[in-house]
C-alpha cells in the first residue's frame, strides 16, 4: 500500500530531475555560462533544489509535466500523419502555422496551471478583494488601482506601441 508522504517523496525527486535535466540541458545547449560544466550544473542543482522546496513550485511542476508530455505525445502523431500524407516530413517540420501552433498551446498550458498554482493569491491582488492583506498592502493596491494611475499605465502603453510602429518603418 502506498502511502502519502511516499508519493510526496517520489514526487519530490522527479520534480528535482525533471528541472535538473530540463534546466542543464538548456544552460548547455544555449552556452549562456560559457563551456562550463560545472557551472551549468551547480546553477541546475541549485534551481531544481529550489523547486523542491518551495511547495508552489513544486505544484507547478507537477501541473505542467503531464501535459507538455501530453503536447509532445499528439505533437509526434499530428507530424507523423502529416508526413505520411505529405510524403516529406521536413517539408511539414519547416511550416510556421505549425510552430505557432505549439508555441500558443505551450503558452496556454503555463498560464492555465499558473492560474491553477498560483490564483489564490493573485486573487487577493484583484481591486476589490481586501481580505487576509495588512493596511499597507490594501493602500498599495488602491493606489495602483486608482483610475489616474491606470489611466496613467494605459496612455503609456499606448504611446510606447505607437511610438514603436511610427519607428519601425
Amino acid at each position: 500500500m502506498v502511502d502519502g508522504t511516499y508519493t510526496t517523496y517520489l514526487m519530490s525527486g522527479l520534480v528535482f530531475l525533471f528541472v535538473f535535466i530540463i534546466l542543464y540541458a538548456l544552460l548547455a545547449k544555449t552556452k549562456v555560462l560559457g563551456d562550463n560544466s560545472f557551472m551549468n550544473s551547480f546553477l541546475a542543482l541549485i534551481a531544481s533544489i529550489l523547486f523542491v522546496l518551495v511547495p508552489n513550485m513544486r505544484k507547478y511542476t507537477i501541473s505542467i509535466t503531464p501535459w507538455v508530455v501530453v503536447l509532445a505525445v499528439v505533437l509526434f502523431f499530428i507530424l507523423l500523419i502529416l508526413g505520411f500524407a505529405k510524403g516529406n516530413l521536413e517539408e511539414v517540420m519547416k511550416t510556421p502555422a505549425l510552430a505557432i501552433i505549439v508555441v500558443v498551446s505551450l503558452i496556454a498550458i503555463f498560464v492555465v496551471a499558473g492560474i491553477y498554482v498560483f490564483g489564490g493569491y493573485l486573487s487577493m491582488l484583484t481591486p476589490l478583494n481586501n481580505t487576509g492583506l495588512s493596511q499597507t498592502s490594501i493602500d498599495v493596491k488602491n493606489t495602483i488601482f486608482h483610475p489616474a494611475v491606470m489611466g496613467a499605465i494605459i496612455l503609456f502603453i499606448v504611446a510606447a506601441i505607437v511610438a514603436y510602429v511610427l519607428n519601425k518603418k
